[in-house]
């Protein structure tokens, strides 16, 4: 049995073939940048997927109100006494006549226009919600990749100050056991290494708040893992951050205005009579 001959290398094939696994996983995870997390928001998040959907809707509602009215058919039966001959009857042999009629509403001229123009801007109303919706949505999402940003720093200088306070205790303890300091120094490491540890905890409870809000965002279990964010996002250059620049790029972009312009535009002139 020559397999039985060295275990200790089943034992190491075993083990990193695991590691390998859970690390395909883990590679997988989003939340490491926030394109990745936009594109999932994008998809999964209920109220941005209801909003399209509402939006696709009233898009499709604009061709058909500006159709024509459904035709009305009609049936008649008449004289189904035979001029009193025989009692009343429904059945077609005993009705002495039937008639037919096929009627079909026609609309004034111009106003299959103006529904069809009506229902284009609550379409173009409702696009504007769904864009505000993900607007905000959006807005989340990068505040709270920032946050988990910051919490990962700071869990990481907490880390190397802690590590740092564990080497000065044993510098401390070396030199109390020669008679080169006192005891307050060996005890004043503990203690900061004990307030680092704490701060440790309310940093890790602080991450795992921020990736339930996150996942929440993007319609995930509270408790799914994610990965750490790898870097922030770039500064907007210096003259995208003037006031005018601003303010024209609200006036034109901002989809909670969409429809109060939509609405204050002058109405376009309906023509009452067919050119």
């Amino acid at each position: 049995m020559k397999s039985l001959r060295h275990p200790s290398r089943l034992l190491a094939v075993a083990a990193l073939s695991l590691c390998t696994l859970a690390a395909h996983p883990q590679d997988s995870l989003p939340g490491a940048d926030l394109p990745t997390l936009l594109a999932l928001a994008r998809e999964r998040n209920p109220d941005v997927a209801s909003m399209r959907f509402e939006a696709q809707a009233a898009t499709e509602r604009v061709t058909p109100a500006g159709a024509f009215p459904d035709p009305r058919f009609r049936v008649e039966l008449m004289d189904i006494t035979r001029m009193g001959e025989q009692n009343p009857s429904l059945w077609p042999s005993n009705v002495g006549g039937t008639k037919y009629t096929l009627t079909q509403e026609l609309p004034w001229f111009g106003k299959r226009d103006l529904r069809r123009e009506i229902a284009s801007l609550d379409a173009q109303s409702v696009q504007g919600k769904a864009q505000g919706a993900w607007s905000d949505v959006a807005a989340r999402i990068k505040v709270v990749q920032a946050q988990r940003h910051y919490l990962h720093s700071n869990r990481k200088l907490a880390l190397e100050i802690l590590d740092l306070m564990s080497r000065l205790e044993k510098i401390a303890q070396a030199r109390y056991a020669g008679g080169l300091a006192a005891q307050q120094d060996v005890i004043r490491a503990q203690v900061e290494q004990t307030s680092m540890r704490s701060e440790l905890l309310a940093i890790d409870s602080e991450i795992r708040q921020a990736n339930a809000r996150l996942n929440a965002l993007l319609a995930r279990p509270a408790p799914a893992p994610l990965a750490a964010p790898a870097a922030l996002r770039p500064w907007p250059a210096a003259d995208q951050l003037e006031w005018a620049s601003l303010e024209a790029r609200v006036r034109e972009r901002n989809p909670q205005l969409l429809p109060t312009r939509r609405a204050c535009a002058p109405p376009k002139k309906a023509a009452i009579w067919p050119t």
